[in-house]
């Protein structure tokens, strides 16, 4: 694909994906309550979203035969490469939840 295809593609992604970010934080701002279903309920759909979650996946994973690059893969759900946007997401979380159970 010619590079100035690929360039206006990447900018109309780009600019798709900040007016979804965009809209999303309008609607959560104009919620009553920023975390609905209240601490204990989101702090238990959080610890099933990222801890059984991803121990299910391993388990399996390595049941099936998994190993390596694609087992990193599997359980992380992103490319093994970016290693340092997973130590950011995970300080996010850590960040939430200490704000969750204060």
């Amino acid at each position: 694909m010619p590079s100035i295809v690929n360039g206006s593609i990447s900018i109309l992604c780009n600019g798709g994906l900040g007016m979804a970010m965009f809209s999303l934080g309008l609607f959560m701002a104009l919620q009553p309550k920023l975390i609905s279903c209240g601490k204990k309920i989101a702090t238990y759909s959080m610890a099933v979203r990222f801890l059984a979650g991803p121990a299910v996946i391993a388990a399996t994973s390595l049941a099936v035969g998994l190993r390596g690059v694609l087992l990193h893969v599997a359980i992380v759900q992103v490319k093994s490469n970016s290693v340092n946007q997973n130590k950011q997401l995970i300080n996010v979380f850590i960040l939430l939840i200490s704000t969750l159970l204060t």
